[in-house]
């Protein structure tokens, strides 16, 4: 019998033709059998380690090398986050990769650091380092790595990762932050940024002068993350796998909220990060009113191939939980005495970062007399809405 017949034959294919002829099973088939399976078994497997399990490069790069160099001025300037989008913009590198920053305000007005959260890029918190500006502060903003037009880098997206890049993006300045004679920085962190803007200031108590923390990370309690997307981040799913997975959950969430869950999946805190319905953002760039947080998120999530991994990474590593012997250390920084103390503010309506229990839980690791805390009617992305307002007076 022809190889294509005995193929038709095995296949099903085809009418009736001859007999196929009968092979009988010696130990050396048996063994050229074996021999072929296992063989077989680890090519497949070898194909499988390679598209799941290949490890990332060390530097993924942004949209600022990706991206910005095939357009046009005008092009760029009609992006949901335009490269110019605020002032004095800079891209500072470092042995991991490049950190995008901006940096403006009075010279000698006391200077703010803000830190974004986990899914936007540092325009989120726009509206708010205006307003600073305007009140004669000096701020600085960066994109996180993996974020907007920073690089993401393929390490841990832990504490000390991004202490490194905090510092990095401070000692690029023109000005001096980090000199005895600048008395210190303050340092207000979103979410995610709340977590490591704590970690940064109990790591490096001599630079800070002030800590803001806004709807923190940190001391999420465990309960409110549920077993799935536990599950996922575990390890057991091949990265290449759940960022895929990821892509696109992310990039649904864009356009949902968790609703008040009382569990979540990790990525719905991006549609926690972004106001929707009657809550609108705040005015994030004077010079691009246009530009909002959801537009540029949705961008990101398409252009940047670094974001998902600092995504997934930073669910992983950074302090979203469990952080409560570093805010411990933060509190012994702080006396207590008159404004030396941490400010929290937390929504009310806020279904991840809930209130009563940030309240407590900060109260019992930082110290009662040395937190000052304050309810915002809103949710997870008060910091962004511009109709916030505080409670009413009991």
């Amino acid at each position: 019998m022809s190889i294509t017949n005995r193929l038709t034959h095995i296949l099903g294919i085809g009418g009736s033709g001859p007999s196929p002829t009968t092979v009988t099973l010696t130990p050396q088939n048996v063994g050229l059998i074996v021999s072929t399976t296992v063989a077989t078994t680890f090519a497949v497997a070898a194909v499988l380690k390679w598209t799941l399990y290949a490890p990332l490069p060390k530097r993924i790069p942004s949209p600022r090398e990706t991206l910005l160099p095939r357009l046009s001025k005008s092009e760029k300037d009609a992006l949901p986050y335009p490269p110019d989008l605020f002032p004095g913009a800079r891209d500072v590198e470092n042995v991991f990769g490049t950190t995008r920053v901006y940096e403006w305000g009075p010279e000698t007005g006391k200077k703010v650091l803000l830190i974004h959260g986990i899914s936007t890029p540092c325009l989120s918190l726009g509206s708010i380092a205006h307003a600073l500006v305007s009140k004669g502060c000096r701020v600085l903003l960066f994109d996180l790595w993996g974020r907007g037009y920073s690089d993401e880098v393929s390490l841990p997206h832990n504490s000390a990762l991004y202490t490194t890049q905090i510092l990095a993006a401070v000692t690029s300045s023109p000005l001096s932050w980090t000199g005895g004679a600048s008395g210190g920085f303050a340092v207000i962190g979103y979410s995610l940024g709340g977590g490591i803007a704590a970690d940064f200031s109990a790591c490096m108590p001599g630079l800070v002068s002030d800590v803001v923390l806004l709807a923190p990370a940190g001391l999420i309690r465990p309960k409110h993350f549920s077993s799935v997307s536990r599950a996922a981040y575990s390890g057991i799913i091949p990265d290449k796998l759940l960022f895929r997975m990821m892509k696109k959950r992310i990039a649904d969430g864009v356009a949902h909220n968790s609703n008040g869950q009382k569990t979540v999946n990790a990525e719905d805190v991006v549609s926690d990060e972004i106001p929707t319905g009657e809550k609108q953002e705040g005015l994030v760039s004077k010079e691009n009113p246009n530009v909002t947080v959801r537009k540029a998120v949705r961008w990101q999530v398409e252009n940047h191939k670094g974001f998902v991994p600092s995504f997934v990474s930073s669910i992983r590593y950074a302090s979203i939980e469990k952080s409560h012997e570093r805010w411990r250390k933060l509190g012994s920084t702080k006396t207590g005495v008159g404004k030396d103390k941490v400010l929290i503010l937390a929504g009310t309506k806020d279904p991840l970062i809930v209130l009563e229990e940030l309240k407590e839980d900060a109260e019992s690791t930082i110290g009662k007399d040395k937190v000052e805390f304050k309810g915002i009617v809103g949710a997870h992305e008060f910091p962004i809405a511009s109709n916030v307002k505080n409670p009413p007076k009991s």
